[in-house]
């Protein structure tokens, strides 16, 4: 047998058969690599719109805390108020 015809017998058969494997297969790794990236771009979604929320509740508790504080502020002003008191809301310290 000379090189020519084992090639020719042996080798091109075998590289059109795994030619032919892989291109049968190639529309389910694409299919497999669509999913992946599609998996990957809603992981990132879901992290990012939890990292906003996270921000979002801990910006509302400093909102909610401030509130709190000035309203306790104004409770105390008009106690002091009520009773008589003149405070100085300039020299107040804020």
């Amino acid at each position: 047998m000379t090189f020519p015809d084992f090639t020719k017998d042996l080798i091109e058969p075998y590289i059109l058969e795994e030619i032919t494997r892989q291109m049968q297969d190639a529309p389910s790794h694409l299919l497999n690599l669509a999913e992946e990236e599609q998996h990957a771009y809603e992981t990132e979604i879901v992290e990012n719109a939890n990292r906003w929320m996270e921000y979002q509740r801990k910006n509302f508790r400093k909102l909610a805390i401030s509130d709190q504080m000035i309203r306790k502020r104004v409770e105390a002003l008009e106690q002091a108020a009520a009773q008589g008191y003149f405070i100085d809301m300039e020299n107040d310290g804020l």
